[in-house]
């Protein structure tokens, strides 16, 4: 069942690893940021792998409110679930009780 699978991430794996030595992946990249005490942008070549992580880091900074507060609507909802089976719980409790209050005295 999963030897499909496994031969498809292999093949993949192949022709990225043999783009990379081939050169047809960079390896170094230009990273620019713009200096806001000289007014102009300076440019510098880094390892492709940093490049992503700074422009990964950019996005998640600049998109954290947004994160938050979707964050904080998924943990409202959660809490509303909890309220409503505690309810029900509730409800279901107080018919057990007057359940139990109307069948007790045949019991003894």
């Amino acid at each position: 069942m999963y030897q499909p699978i496994a031969v498809l991430i292999l093949v993949v794996a192949i022709l990225l690893l043999e783009a990379w030595a081939l050169g047809r992946i960079p390896t170094y990249a230009k990273y620019c940021e713009f200096n806001q005490y000289r007014d102009h942008e300076n440019c510098a070549t880094y390892h492709v792998a940093i490049v992503m992580v700074r422009y990964i880091g950019w996005f998640l900074d600049a998109t954290a409110p947004v994160i938050t507060a979707i964050a904080t609507g998924i943990i409202g909802l959660f809490t509303l679930t909890i309220w409503l089976v505690n309810r029900n719980q509730l409800n279901h409790g107080q018919q057990s009780l007057c359940l139990w209050r109307v069948w007790k005295p045949r019991y003894r």
